[in-house]
């Protein structure tokens, strides 16, 4: 009997569905052209095994139905292997076939032997598979468009920009070119830090690196306490926006944060006075994009961290191979990081190298030996262990650089953030120590090393050398670092007390206190949607914009209520505060004298102004006021 004509999509929708799932839940740290390839090559099979099923079958209906079948087990495996667990059968059966290749082998010969003489309605079968493939691919579509139009923002209560610092016009140098180097050690943390909580001493390749001509610095501190907040900031020489989009940290004012680390002011800058820019960083999310790099040293030829983490979903995921071993991987890609870097000194032209290793940074690949560390140990002894690798490789790198380096280079080499671990919403002072005490070294040849101090910290790091190096006018920035708080609709990256000012009991009172200040400031944002002409609203979220930093923002809600009351002087004090915050004390004195010409017996403007002048150098005029 000749088979009914049926549309079939069913597999071709189920073979791209897994990859638009996976990308879904990792759309801020993947790029969608990195799901190009996986769904071509799984549409291709897809294809094929349909095609060679219509030849056995004779039926294109069944043959669908087996290769829909097919797929579903193949990114099955690892939800199959681990929620079954706790049911008694199947723990027998993962006793006896703990990889599932019998049983998925019996599975898909009972599969085929059915269809084989089944002589049902499959063209029934099919049109409810399309309809159910449709429905199924639609969540993480609806998921993608939602981020996009989330990231569209509000225009109402738009994010603030990012401080980022900018290339000087029309600015050229002609002078001596050495060599730059900055690498970045992931999650590698002070050394008094390891000595107070584990008792690890790394004092030898810290007296290593002193008696070799570098600076550690013994108080540095991340601004950040994640890898792309961090080099965002380091890279780009400025402070981030203290508002992220509604997807948390991985947005600013809708641009990615990749793509800010990808296109840095670093790079650029050195790109614009005749410097190469040399890129590594194999397998970190956060600095994988490299499309600004002149020279790109990847390990990773074939197949892409991605395409990886869909093969660990699957049934590859027990193949033991070393082209898929996660840890085997990452010890080829450090190792093969580490010789190409001792190539950089034969370039004729000066460089700018940026190499982003996953070391110390869990999963953790080397012992102290260099060899594959026992998983069973412990977190900390593994993270050591690694360490004292990553220090071998490093006095290894440092010597091989310095001796062949024509021009005595600059080289910079940092943890991007402290010890990775979870940190909660309420840390305690050891938590904050242990996250973002980061090491910090530096090897500025000549005089360089002299305008060094022990509180530097990432966001300093290239302002100081490009001043000192090349006559840029930067300067430096107060150091400071973010905690971010989280709250729908958005995350709020907040001021912390500096490390001379923690306690216990201080910073537990300090985030409750910012926890409130932002829940106000966000009732505050609902009542001006609701009521947009109450000036109190505004002047209130404006204040609350001073405590968070948010100075632009905080000029523009005082702004709009006094346009709204003009009479509201404690808004014209707050606005004046707010330009005195930002250095423009000429606009400062305008608002406080304003604000004194309403009503000058209010003492709150008169210690305002007295804070100006002390602020601008007038020391008597501010006793006075």
């Amino acid at each position: 009997m000749p088979e009914k004509r049926t549309f079939i999509i069913h597999p071709f929708i189920l073979a791209i569905y897994p990859i638009l799932f996976y990308y879904n839940l990792n759309k801020h740290v993947v790029w969608f052209s990195e799901t190009l390839m996986p769904m071509a090559t799984l549409l291709f099979v897809a294809f094929l095994v349909f095609v060679l099923l219509k030849i056995i079958f004779k039926r294109t209906t069944k043959a669908g139905i087996l290769t829909s079948f097919i797929l579903i087990l193949f990114f099955s495996y690892e939800a199959i292997q681990t929620g079954v667990v706790n049911c008694k059968i199947w723990d027998l059966i993962l006793n006896l076939d703990p990889n599932l290749l019998w049983s998925y082998g019996i599975l898909l010969t009972l599969a085929a032997t059915g269809l084989c003489f089944w002589n049902g309605r499959s063209h029934k079968v099919t049109k409810y598979l399309n309809a159910v493939s449709v429905i199924l691919i639609a969540f993480p579509l609806m998921g993608l468009a939602n981020h996009k139009i989330s990231n569209l923002g509000s225009k109402l209560f738009a994010p603030t920009q990012h401080d980022y610092a900018v290339i000087p016009d029309n600015f050229h140098y002609v002078g001596s070119k050495p060599d730059i180097y900055y690498i970045i050690m992931d999650g590698y943390m002070r050394d008094d830090v390891m000595e107070e909580f584990w008792g690890f001493d790394n004092s030898e390749f810290i007296n290593y690196l002193a008696n070799h001509g570098f600076y550690v610095a013994p108080k540095s501190r991340s601004n950040y306490p994640n890898t792309g907040l961090s080099l965002a900031s380091s890279l780009n020489m400025g402070y981030l926006s203290t508002t992220l989009g509604t997807d948390t940290v991985n947005r600013i004012n809708n641009i990615s944060l990749l793509e800010s680390i990808e296109k840095n002011v670093v790079a650029k800058f050195l790109k614009s006075i005749g410097y190469l820019y040399i890129h590594l960083s194999d397998d970190a999310t956060d600095t994988k994009k490299n499309g600004e790099a002149n020279i790109v040293i990847t390990n990773r030829k074939y197949i892409s961290s991605f395409s990886q983490y869909l093969l660990s979903k699957t049934i590859f995921k027990n193949i033991k191979t070393k082209s898929l071993d996660e840890i085997q991987i990452k010890r080829n890609n450090i190792l093969y990081g580490f010789k190409k870097l001792e190539e950089i000194p034969r370039n004729d032209e000066p460089t700018f190298t940026f190499a982003h290793f996953l070391m110390p940074h869990g999963p953790q690949a080397f012992d102290k030996n260099g060899d594959i560390p026992i998983q069973s140990a412990s977190e900390s002894d593994k993270y050591f262990g690694e360490v004292l690798y990553a220090n071998k490789k490093i006095r290894h790198l440092v010597e091989y650089i310095l001796a062949n380096s024509e021009i005595p280079p600059i080289i910079i080499i940092q943890g991007d953030h402290g010890y990775s671990f979870t940190i909660s919403n309420r840390p305690g002072v050891d938590e904050v120590k242990k996250r973002y005490s980061n090491f910090s070294a530096y090897y500025l040849p000549g005089q360089g090393g002299k305008k060094l101090y022990k509180t530097i910290t990432p966001v300093n790091s290239f302002r100081l050398i490009f001043d000192h190096f090349f006559g840029t006018q930067y300067g430096l920035l107060e150091d400071k670092s973010y905690f971010p708080i989280h709250r729908h609709p958005e995350t709020t990256l907040i001021p912390m007390p500096s490390e001379d000012h923690l306690s216990n009991r201080g910073l537990s009172a300090w985030i409750t206190i910012l926890k409130q200040t932002i829940l106000k400031q966000t009732i505050l944002k609902q009542t001006i949607l609701n009521k947009p002409d109450l000036a109190e609203a505004h002047a209130l979220l404006g204040r609350y914009y001073i405590l968070l930093e948010r100075f632009p923002e905080a000029k523009n809600s005082l702004e709009k209520a006094l346009h709204l009351n003009p009479n509201l002087i404690w808004a014209q004090i707050s606005l004046a505060l707010t330009y005195s915050l930002t250095k423009d004390y000429s606009m400062a004195l305008d608002a406080i004298n304003q604000a004194i010409q309403m009503n000058s017996k209010i003492s709150e403007a008169h210690k305002t102004l007295g804070e100006i002048k002390m602020a601008t150098g007038n020391y008597s005029e501010a006793i006075s006021s």
